[in-house]
């Protein structure tokens, strides 16, 4: 399972910070400081992951944020297309908070 959050946190100082850590392995898979504050960049960083390790997680979690929202499709696409559990509605968990 990944974890993936963004913190606002340091907004004030201009910059966010953007992770993703395997919660087995606790392995870090991203940590970006920057500017960048698009929603679209959190999913350039997941696909970037993706690519980069040849592999899919068999769960994601997040928060509710939006995002989110891209990286939650997309996650449970790539599931399907790779017929793995056929993309149980648990391969995506989203709560509140990080």
């Amino acid at each position: 399972m990944w974890h993936i959050d963004r913190w606002d946190k340091f907004k004030p100082y201009g910059f966010s910070v953007h992770r993703c850590m395997d919660w087995f392995s606790r392995r870090l898979l991203w940590l970006e400081f920057g500017a960048q504050t698009k929603c679209s960049r959190m999913f350039d960083l997941f696909l970037d992951t993706v690519r980069q390790i040849k592999g899919i997680p068999k769960m994601i979690g997040m928060d509710n944020g939006s995002e989110n929202g891209l990286i939650g499709d997309m996650q449970t696409l790539l599931r399907l297309l790779n017929d793995e559990d056929s993309a149980e509605p648990t391969c995506v968990l989203e709560g509140s908070g990080g």
